[in-house]
């Protein structure tokens, strides 16, 4: 009976072992929400020093529905990827895992423009960086994409093709002679998924090119504007703009 009781309390002992590792392997995030002028701004701020994860999220609300799911949606889609990749090491780091987002908001006519700006870190020489675009009409209770432009123009990937590289190239760092003219011309080429990320502001149609998509990292992410007058849209825009 002795042996009996003497195995049960090596098992028990084991299973307590067993479920403190996998609790010390498993890394979480533990979120505290601070409402910042509900009507305006929501932000997420964690610090879990326990665990070394930090995660500071502003994202605006717009009050309307359709708008403000599409804004949560990619956030969680973020937040999401955050976890999954922390779930990956153990706690004993020397670094916090870190993830920032903000936003800046053009509302132009009966439009708002979303601009997500994205930072991940989880390891590595650099934090990941993304930038992403939510445009969206009043009016017609829709999301704006680049296919939408499309519809309404079939050469716009072209034009804005020619206009980027012309604006770009007004720019001194991709105007040097060491500049990466490949990656240059294959982040600026005609075609859908060179211009997702795109806002409509007062001064024109905004053009984001994110890290890597026209110059190494350390070039960073770059923006331009191209007036409106400068788009062979005139038709496109007296309708839709």
């Amino acid at each position: 009976m002795k042996k009996i009781y003497i195995t049960i309390i090596i098992m028990l002992i084991l299973i307590i072992l067993c479920l403190c590792y996998f609790y010390k392997k498993k890394s979480y995030l533990k979120y505290t929400t601070v409402n910042v002028n509900l009507d305006k701004e929501n932000k997420i701020s964690s610090i879990d020093d326990e665990h070394k994860n930090i995660v500071k999220i502003y994202f605006p609300i717009t009050n309307y529905p359709k708008l403000d799911q599409k804004i949560e949606k990619e956030i969680e889609k973020h937040v999401k990827e955050f976890k999954d990749g922390i779930s990956n090491y153990s706690i004993q780091r020397d670094i916090y895992y870190t993830l920032y987002i903000n936003y800046d908001r053009y509302d132009y006519k009966n439009y708002i423009s979303i601009v997500l700006n994205i930072e991940i870190f989880l390891g590595g020489a650099h934090p990941d960086h993304i930038i992403k675009t939510i445009v969206f009409d009043k009016d017609k209770n829709k999301i704006i994409t680049i296919d939408d432009l499309i519809k309404k123009n079939k050469n716009i990937l072209n034009e804005l093709s020619d206009i980027s590289r012309e604006k770009l190239r007004e720019n001194e760092k991709f105007s040097n002679s060491q500049f990466n003219l490949d990656m240059f011309n294959d982040g600026t080429k005609p075609i859908h998924d060179n211009y997702t990320n795109f806002a409509f502001t007062d001064k024109g149609l905004k053009l984001y090119f994110s890290y890597y998509q026209i110059a190494p990292y350390y070039y960073g992410s770059t923006s331009i504007i191209i007036p409106y007058k400068d788009l062979k849209l005139k038709e496109w825009l007296s309708v839709t703009l």
